[in-house]
């Protein structure tokens, strides 16, 4: 009896000392390897995006105002872990392959404009929430496009992998997006080859989050070839994208955001990029902050927005 107990007792052991091996520790990696890989998006302006740095080499860098919401996170890694070497590397990410790159292990955080749902945490965690955008549609003012009633038999381009374009691929409530066989959806690669469809005529309408729309209106060439129209599709929450399964960093994410918005230095860095003017070229978005996002500062949640 003695000697099962024991082999039963060694066997507990081993087995509580497999599991821990098996859970992720992004804390404990970060730590040894001395380097943080983040994540980010080259075209998601004011989030995350590349400009000319100010310095004399020239060279491009990730700024915005999720790149500024890491760099406070990537502050308080440093300090924790006793790594004030910390090196950071980045690695531009897409809206398609964003959440193979964090199940691979080549990120350990995206710090873009990511939209928290309940399908990708099957795959991913997500930080509390910072930002809150609503699907529009980008169109030529000399369209004709008013409304959602106005894209029948139209071509209406898509990033792939935006909850834009899963928000397409169902049937909706608004006007000819609720028959999707009335509409041509074009996929493509990045928000850049969208909006130079709408500019050529090659696709009517570019579907995505009303922010990022005005970001890339604004950094056109002609800003006021373009209109942002139609009434909001859906609510989309942005959260910063985190390995699944790992409690320990996500608390000292969500630690670290809750703070900034608690103090009010997270509301000075979104009038900084949301209202004041910006790179490149003095850009200015002019978008105070909304009521929703203001309760959500209030009280942080990293709660999806729940989709019909």
């Amino acid at each position: 009896m003695k000697r099962e107990i024991a082999v039963l007792c060694l066997s507990a052991v081993a087995l509580a000392g497999y599991v821990r091996a098996e859970l992720p520790d992004t804390l404990r990696r970060i730590q040894d390897s001395g380097v943080l890989n983040v994540g980010y998006r080259e075209q998601s302006l004011p989030f995350s995006y590349l400009a000319q740095d100010d310095g004399a080499s020239g060279e491009t860098r990730p700024v915005g105002f999720t790149i500024d919401l890491c760099d406070r996170v990537i502050e308080t890694l440093a300090l924790e872990l006793e790594r004030p070497e910390l090196r950071v590397e980045f690695v531009p990410v897409t809206s398609e392959n964003r959440m193979d790159r964090m199940q691979e292990g080549a990120i350990d955080i995206e710090c873009g404009s990511t939209t928290i749902t309940r399908a990708r945490r099957e795959r991913v965690d997500f930080s509390v929430s910072f930002f809150i955008a609503r699907v529009r549609m980008l169109v030529r003012r000399d369209s004709g496009v008013k409304d959602y009633d106005d894209l029948a038999g139209r071509r209406v381009a898509v990033t792939a992998g935006t909850t834009a374009e899963a928000l397409l691929r169902k049937p909706s409530a608004f006007g000819a997006l609720a028959e999707p066989d009335r509409v041509q959806v074009v996929p493509v690669v990045d928000h850049d080859e969208a909006l130079r469809m709408v500019e050529s005529r090659e696709a009517s309408a570019f579907l995505l989050d009303d922010v990022l729309l005005a970001g890339l209106a604004a950094r056109s060439g002609d800003p006021s070839m373009f209109s942002i129209v139609g009434e909001g599709l859906s609510e989309e929450r942005y959260g910063l994208m985190l390995p699944r399964g790992d409690p320990r960093f996500k608390a000292l994410v969500d630690r670290t955001l809750i703070g900034l918005m608690k103090s009010g230095e997270a509301e000075k860095l979104y009038r900084r990029w949301f209202v004041d003017e910006i790179d490149p070229g003095g850009l200015k978005l002019n978008l105070p902050m909304s009521p929703e996002l203001r309760k959500v500062f209030d009280v942080p949640t990293d709660e999806e927005f729940e989709r019909s």
